[in-house]
């Protein structure tokens, strides 16, 4: 097969974090679904005062990830959750590609699709592959 013009399309669920080969006229020659999604953000705990909060639902995940957030009726900074998030989602991506389409180097670009909430999250994921294109779609 001739891969030259074919793009990488990897798009982050909730649940799922889909890889999809299009070729140079748009047509899906092939994908795949690894069980991990966004909602994996999860098990990263919110830390204040010496405890930990989950984030447990999307609207608190995504008032998390892009700034303070109150929760249980107090501000709570977010900075350390968001670097944890941040390195927990690079070193997952980068295993998902290296499971599915190895180094990518045979296809033209690799376009990663999110929420809007995680765009800031993935600007360090960007550079797991050196055809990453910079601009994250909206999933």
């Amino acid at each position: 097969a001739n891969d030259e013009g074919a793009c990488v399309f990897v798009t982050i669920g909730p649940g799922e974090t889909r890889i999809t080969i299009l070729d140079e006229e748009g047509n899906c020659e092939r994908s795949w679904a690894a069980i991990y999604g966004w909602s994996s953000l999860c098990s990263i705990p919110l830390e204040a005062d010496g405890k930990e909060f989950p984030i447990d639902d999307e609207r608190l995940m995504a008032r998390a990830l892009t700034g303070s957030v109150i929760a249980y009726g107090r501000n709570m900074d977010t900075a350390t959750f968001v670097t944890k998030a941040a390195a927990a989602i690079e070193i997952a991506l980068d295993e998902i590609l290296s499971g599915t389409v190895g180094s990518g180097a045979s296809y033209s670009a690799i376009v990663l699709a999110a929420p809007v909430w995680m765009h800031g999250l993935l600007e360090n994921s960007v550079d797991i592959r050196p055809h990453i294109l910079r601009e994250i779609r909206e999933a």
